[in-house]
């Protein structure tokens, strides 16, 4: 009989079977100290009542403070093990459904943005007769007169082709060499015609085979630099008196009597050779004449591409401002001129046709050209810029004068130009895309001439728009 009020109700809740029929488990002997620890640790919310239900714990604080029969512990421990955990796995799956919610809401607004990349739409520029003159008399492009800045360059090259010898005939051959003309004088161009007389201090008298440009000298903090020519001397008069050997310096004669007589060197570093009078072998005329083809084709060839490869860096040469002349084709000793005085009288059984070619070019900055293409083309619109390396221009030459340094040609061709993106341009795109579809982005750029869409990126990726924010969207320009 149990005369606790509270462990009488508990015990009214719970149908009680018939003895016979509801096993009894005694519980093991403990010790006074274990049974009070167990009476502690048997703590549950919930609990029968009276009626077939349960309440909690709480609604009985007086009971956590009371021993609990040893009869009824076996009852109070099936009805904790019986007791259900649903209630903290619905919490737990509550908070874990807010917290995915929550962070898609976070990344979806406060962390969302996008990257659009863009590349300034090109245009093609035809240019059509564009007259342009080239002038070495300035250093510095005058837009307004359409005159860019030009340079003289002046090649000399000389072959030899063998050919038999097997006639005998009266020869008379004037001495030649080559010598280096500096201009120690001024910054100023020489012109120097053909014809033009050069004396030895021997006093024999040697001739310009053809008209130069000896350039001007190069004046650096008050010092001059000389700059220097290479050309050919021919002996005045035929003969063996004209072979000297060198190195041997000689003086232009028109110059004597004012400052340029000693402003200008020349020397001959390796003499002059090649002067005869008298009979020898010679070859025949069919022989001679396929010599000097194949001489002058050679050195045609090789001045051309002399030419091409000697340009300074940064200067531009075209055909139609270039010259290749073939001063001469004659017979010449089978040893390179100047390994020693040539004896003419000497016979052999193969000589040497000697051809001499000379070229003039006149060679620009391109950079120059396309400056005042700009000037011409882009007059109003200085916000465009032309494309690097999509010039492609042709030039027709209408004169062309070496001895004065010009040219005039007409330049054709095609261009490309951009207008580059500023910071505000940027800014103002970015505004004008916040919260726009991505869907709709490719068609706001088609409806734009200035720029079109590269790619777009959106993060995160599940987003379907751009931000709402202008700074949270990157404009950014592509070459």
């Amino acid at each position: 009989m149990v005369n606790d009020p509270l462990h009488k109700k508990i015990a009214d809740g719970i149908r009680v079977r018939s003895a016979s029929k509801i096993p009894i488990q005694k519980p093991p002997k403990k010790s006074a100290a274990s049974d009070k620890g167990a009476e502690e640790l048997i703590i549950h919310p919930y609990v029968p009542t009276g009626n077939g239900g349960f309440t909690t714990w709480s609604s009985f604080p007086q009971a956590l403070s009371e021993p609990i029969p040893s009869g009824q512990r076996t009852i109070m421990a099936d009805v904790v093990r019986h007791a259900s955990p649903r209630p903290y796995a619905l919490w737990g799956m509550m908070a874990g459904m807010i917290l995915i919610v929550g962070s898609g809401i976070v990344l979806s607004t406060v962390l969302s943005r996008a990257t659009v990349r863009v590349k300034p739409k090109i245009e093609v520029v035809t240019i059509q007769n564009v007259s342009v003159i080239f002038d070495t008399a300035i250093f510095q492009p005058i837009p307004e007169q359409k005159t860019i800045p030009a340079e003289h360059l002046h090649f000399t090259e000389a072959r030899t082709q063998e050919v038999g010898v097997s006639v005998v005939k009266y020869v008379e051959a004037h001495s030649h060499g080559i010598v280096t003309i500096s201009n120690q004088y001024g910054i100023a161009p020489q012109r120097l015609i053909a014809q033009s007389r050069f004396l030895t201090p021997s006093g024999v008298l040697f001739r310009l085979a053809n008209s130069l440009v000896v350039p001007g000298a190069v004046l650096e903090k008050g010092t001059l630099t000389p700059r220097s020519i290479d050309a050919e001397l021919i002996a005045d008069i035929p003969g063996e008196h004209a072979n000297l050997s060198g190195p041997m310096r000689l003086k232009i004669s028109g110059f004597q009597g004012t400052p340029k007589y000693d402003g200008f060197a020349v020397v001959a570093p390796n003499g002059f050779g090649g002067g005869f009078r008298g009979t020898k072998k010679v070859p025949s005329d069919m022989d001679m004449q396929g010599a000097q083809q194949a001489a002058t084709k050679k050195v045609y060839d090789e001045l051309k591409q002399q030419m091409q490869q000697k340009i300074p860096p940064g200067l531009r040469l075209v055909d139609g401002f270039q010259e290749i002349r073939i001063v001469k084709v004659a017979l010449d000793d089978p040893r390179p001129l100047g390994e020693g005085i040539i004896d003419q009288g000497q016979q052999h059984d193969k000589l040497a046709v000697r051809a001499v070619a000379e070229g003039d070019a006149l060679v620009f900055h391109e950079d120059d050209v396309i400056a005042l293409l700009k000037g011409v083309l882009l007059p109003q619109d200085n916000t465009k810029v032309f494309v690097d390396n999509s010039v492609n221009l042709t030039y027709a030459v209408h004169t062309l004068n070496f001895d004065r340094g010009r040219a005039d040609a007409m330049i054709q061709g095609s261009i490309k130009t951009k207008q580059p993106l500023t910071q505000v341009q940027r800014d103002d795109l970015a505004t004008a895309l916040a919260n726009k579809k991505q869907g709709s982005v490719r068609e706001f750029f088609n409806s734009r001439n200035d720029v079109v869409l590269s790619s777009l990126s959106v993060f995160p990726p599940w987003k379907s728009t751009l931000p709402s924010s202008a700074g949270r969207i990157q404009v950014v320009e592509e070459e």
